[in-house]
């Protein structure tokens, strides 16, 4: 519960559901990776970018960050026709 500084009488009541994920799926992962400083960033939008698809090429076989995902063939196609799409809408 806020109050106004200005006036007590004014208060505010808010609730909200936080659902907490041990792992996060790999797509969100490499759509928000901040290739420049390697960590998550979820500050800016969502886009697979050409820099995020070659990062996820990097990782052929091994373990996404905060996921329990390997970076397969299969999804790394995925990521680039998603890529592939965006690039020319």
């Amino acid at each position: 519960i806020m109050k106004h500084p200005e006036n007590p009488m004014f208060t505010f009541s808010a609730e909200a559901e936080i659902v907490v994920a041990d792992k996060l799926l790999p797509k969100q992962v490499v759509g928000h990776w901040d290739v420049a400083n390697n960590r998550a960033d979820f500050s800016r939008p969502y886009a697979i970018t050409y820099e995020r698809l070659l990062w996820a090429a990097s990782l052929m076989g091994q373990l996404i960050p905060y996921t329990n995902a390997v970076m397969t063939p299969e999804l790394w196609q995925e990521l680039a026709e998603e890529w592939s799409r965006s690039a020319t809408q």
